[in-house]
C-alpha cells in the first residue's frame, strides 16, 4: 500500500447543512462522497473470540474503493456489527450486500451461540430488510498465492485496484500497513501470531491481523467473483 491507494471523500456540500452543533459521531454514509447509493455493497468478514470486522467496498471499473471498515470488541458480536452496518447506511437506495465468505465461516460460532457465522450474517442482514447474495469462496487462499495476488493488485497488475477512504478506514490502513510477514516449513505466510495475544494500550486488538483477513476476503470476492455475477452462479455458491 502506497499513500496514493488512500483518498479522501467526505461529500463537503451536505456536511455544511448540517450545523455546527450537530453530532458528528452519528455520522452516515450521506456524508461520503464515494458511495454508490444505487449499487449493492461488497462485504468480508473476519470472525474471532474478541474481534469481529466487516469490510466494506463498492468496484468501479478498475478500482476497488473500500468504502469503509467495521469491527466489534468483546462482549459485542456479530448482530451488533451488522446493525452498525446497517444503521450507517440506512439511507443507502439499494439494500444489497454481496456477502464474501470463505470456510472459516462455517462450522464455527465462537462469535455468537448457535449457529455459524454465515447463518447469523445472513439471518441479521436480513431482519434488517436488506437482501444478502452470499457467494461462497471455498476454502481459504493459501498464504502464498494470496500474498502474491494482493501485492500484485496494489502495483495494478490485477483487474481491480484497491483503493481506501482515509477517514473510514483509518484503523484498517494501519492493520495493513503493519502487517508482517513469517517463514516457516511450508513458506511464507502472514504473521498472525499477535491475534491470540491479550490486548494492550500499545496493542490493540484493531491494529492486528484481523481486519487485514476481512480486507483479504472482500478484495479476493470482488476480483474473482465479480457481484455482477455472482447472481448465476451455481447455487452451491449463493444462499
Amino acid at each position: 500500500m502506497r499513500e496514493g491507494h488512500k483518498y479522501d471523500a467526505n461529500d463537503n456540500q451536505y456536511l455544511d447543512t448540517l450545523g455546527y452543533d450537530y453530532d458528528f459521531s452519528t455520522l452516515d454514509a450521506r456524508a461520503d462522497k464515494d458511495v454508490d447509493p444505487d449499487a449493492p455493497i461488497c462485504i468480508g468478514m473476519d470472525y474471532n473470540a474478541n474481534i469481529n470486522w466487516i469490510v466494506a467496498g463498492q468496484p468501479r471499473d478498475r478500482r476497488l474503493n473500500v468504502i469503509k471498515s467495521f469491527y466489534v470488541k468483546f462482549e459485542r458480536k456479530i448482530p451488533a456489527l451488522v446493525e452498525d452496518f446497517c444503521r450507517y447506511y440506512a439511507e443507502h437506495r439499494n439494500k444489497t450486500v454481496v456477502y464474501y465468505y470463505d470456510a472459516t465461516a462455517l462450522g464455527s460460532n465462537y462469535a455468537v451461540n448457535e449457529q455459524d457465522y454465515r447463518w447469523w450474517v445472513v439471518h441479521e442482514f436480513k431482519r434488517r430488510g436488506w437482501q444478502v447474495e452470499a457467494v461462497y469462496l471455498g476454502n481459504p487462499m493459501r498464504h502464498d498465492e494470496k500474498y502474491l495476488l494482493i501485492n500484485q493488485d496494489f502495483a495494478g497488475k490485477q483487474r481491480l485496484v484497491p483503493f481506501f477512504n482515509r477517514s473510514n478506514n483509518e484503523d484498517l490502513i494501519l492493520a495493513i500497513q503493519s502487517a508482517g510477514v513469517s517463514r516457516g516449513r511450508n513458506g511464507f505466510r502472514k504473521d498472525k501470531s499477535g491475534e491470540k495475544l491479550a490486548e494492550s494500550e500499545e496493542d490493540l486488538l484493531e491494529h492486528r491481523t484481523d481486519g487485514t483477513d476481512a480486507f483479504d476476503t472482500l478484495y479476493i470476492g470482488c476480483e474473482k467473483f465479480p457481484y455482477h455475477d455472482s447472481f448465476s452462479l451455481s447455487m452451491s455458491g449463493v444462499i
